[in-house]
């Protein structure tokens, strides 16, 4: 199905549970991070566009995206009562994790695409098992 999110110039922070795992392990075993605060994603940050076209390409599959003015779209899920909707899909919402770098030495251990890849084929492979 072909979707509106051609214009979107947003921008999303991710998290593989693989590094979330790897950087709660640590901060189990370290003692320097008592009494802090951690914001963590896997460094790349990325567009609903960048997103969705990463795993169309995982799943060999073309993006099929179109573009069609965000204004309009929000202006018909204000009018159905969904406004939320519309700032998950259109909005940014980024985090900065250079606190877990200084303090930790935090690094994600698998890189964005990799994360998509895995949770792609986990998607796919639920899927044929259902089938």
């Amino acid at each position: 199905i072909p979707l509106p999110f051609r214009g979107v110039n947003n921008n999303r922070s991710f998290v593989y549970v693989s590094n979330l795992a790897k950087f709660v392990r640590e901060c189990c075993l370290s003692e320097k991070v008592l009494n802090e605060v951690f914001l963590i994603s896997d460094f790349d940050d990325m567009s609903t566009v960048e997103l969705f076209s990463l795993m169309r390409k995982c799943m060999n599959r073309p993006a099929r995206l179109f573009g069609f003015p965000p204004r309009v779209i929000g202006f018909f899920l204000r009018l159905c009562g969904y406004d939320a909707l519309f700032d998950r899909l259109f909005g940014s919402l980024t985090v900065d994790p250079s606190h877990s770098t200084v303090v930790l030495d935090y690094r994600p251990v698998t890189s964005s695409e990799k994360a998509v890849q895995a949770t792609v084929d986990g998607y796919m492979k639920k899927k044929e098992s259902h089938v």
